[in-house]
Order: structure tokens, then C-alpha cells, then sequence
């Protein structure tokens, strides 16, 4: 039974489980369960449904990731709408008001659009996680790849809110709110350029370190 057992050993390979819905059914195979892969070929390679509840909480908190970056983005559309909202509906103050309270109104606007947009592009770069709800354009990216595309559509809808969207409709300039709007998106380009750089710099050093 022992040199069976090397035997078998000697020509094992790995074979990832997918999604935690197989599992080895070999008993000679005492890691399945703790690193995820079968070590005793394709033959005890079974598929058959793990329950939930047996699964560690990383892996099925793993599974609805997506859920979790899809409510980040959608928070943040609504902040950035919201300080949209707040700029376009504020009433126009009489002529002897010295603006102190409309200034604060649009510092209030773009501060709260800032922060939709930033976690917007927080919510995009993520890690995807795994199964079903694993959606998105370059979902299988690195999160510093995915924070840079980010950080190229801010840049290009700035630059078309400057020198595209004018030409085209001259009156828009004249809109607070479209101002707002400009001045949310460059702010938010920068902190995104920022947060890009941070992940780019933190996996080079997980590289060098881990020499991966």
C-alpha cells in the first residue's frame, strides 16, 4: 500500500478546482480541501457540489466581489449626480448677496462629485473576484491596469468638455453646472492618477519581494 501510494505521488499534478464545485474523492489526497487543487490526476477529478457552508469565508465573499464593486460604482454615479443636482437647482441669489453662499454650494458640488467619481474608479479597480458575477471590461487585469483606464476616461471626457463639447454647442460654457462638471472630472483624473501610481508602486514591490 506504501509504494502504492508513492507511486501515485510521483505522478501527481495539480489540477485547480473550479468555482469549489469539485472535489478529490482520493483519500491518498490530503491538501484538496486546504489549497484548493487535486494532486492525484484527472480520475479523482470529481464533480460534485461542496456545500456553502463548508467553504472558507474568503472564498465565498470571493464569489460576490462583483456584487460589491457594482454597488460602489453605482454609489458613486449618484454622488456624482447629486453634486450636479445641487449646482443646477440652486435658486439665483439676489444682486446685493456678496456669493458667499453660492461659493459654498459649488465647493459642497464638487467636493461630493470628487468623492462619486473616486469611488467610481475605486469600484472599477477591484479585484473582479470569481464565479457568475465576475463582469466588467478588463476584468481579468491587474487593478493597477483597470485604474489607469480609469484615470485615461476622466482625462478624455475633461478634455472633451474643453475643446470638444464647446465647438460643437458654444452656449454650454456659459453653464455653471457644466463648469462644476469639468472641474469634478480634472480633480478626480488627478487623485484617480494618484491612487494609480500607488498600485502600480505597491505591485512592483510585492514583485521584488516576492520575486514573483
Amino acid at each position: 500500500m506504501q509504494r502504492e501510494s508513492s507511486a501515485r505521488r510521483l505522478h501527481c499534478f495539480q489540477v485547480l478546482l473550479r468555482e469549489s464545485t469539485a472535489h478529490c474523492a482520493c483519500e491518498l489526497c490530503p491538501s484538496v480541501r486546504a489549497k484548493n487543487f487535486c494532486q492525484c490526476g484527472p480520475k479523482a477529478f470529481v464533480k460534485t457540489p461542496i456545500r456553502t457552508s463548508s467553504l472558507p469565508g474568503s472564498v465565498i465573499l470571493n464569489r460576490y466581489f462583483g456584487l460589491l464593486r457594482a454597488l460602489l460604482v453605482f454609489v458613486g454615479v449618484g454622488l456624482f449626480a447629486s453634486g450636479l443636482n445641487t449646482v443646477a437647482s440652486m435658486p439665483v441669489g439676489p444682486p446685493e448677496s456678496d456669493g458667499f453662499l453660492e461659493g459654498l454650494t459649488y465647493i459642497h458640488a464638487i467636493l461630493v462629485g470628487v468623492i462619486g467619481l473616486v469611488v467610481v474608479q475605486l469600484g472599477y479597480i477591484l479585484p473582479a473576484g470569481r464565479g457568475r458575477f465576475r463582469v466588467g471590461p478588463l476584468a481579468s487585469r491587474s487593478p493597477a491596469v483597470r485604474g489607469g483606464i480609469a484615470v485615461v476616461a476622466y482625462s478624455l471626457i475633461a478634455f472633451l468638455m474643453v475643446y470638444g463639447i464647446p465647438l460643437l454647442v458654444p452656449s454650454v460654457t456659459a453653464s455653471m453646472t457644466y463648469a462644476t462638471g469639468l472641474f469634478v472630472f480634472v480633480i478626480a483624473g488627478g487623485i484617480g492618477a494618484v491612487v494609480t501610481v500607488l498600485l502600480t508602486l505597491g505591485n512592483l514591490t510585492h514583485r521584488l519581494i516576492t520575486g514573483i
